[in-house]
């Protein structure tokens, strides 16, 4: 099994969600893994704005996560941007 979903937070709720009309995120899955792994997915999210960094200097703009399972072991890295 495998599928791919993109979700563009602004056009699932336009009222509260209005700050982040550019972001978008994307859920790559599959049980059909070439890397070794029973299952894996990863995760991308891009044109988060960001957050004064006088309040929140951990925000972020990108993110690309990957996480595989491979029995009770589950192996997750990525990355981050804030620029």
């Amino acid at each position: 099994m495998s599928g791919i979903a993109i979700i563009k937070p602004y056009n699932c709720d336009r009222t509260h969600n209005n700050n982040v009309k550019d972001a978008v995120f994307r859920i790559d899955y599959t049980e059909a893994s070439t890397l070794g792994y029973d299952a894996q997915m990863e995760v991308s999210i891009s044109g988060l704005p960001l957050a004064n960094p006088l309040e929140d200097p951990f925000s972020v703009s990108t993110l690309k996560m990957f996480a595989g399972k491979k029995g009770d072991v589950v192996d997750v890295f990525g990355n981050t941007e804030s620029s």
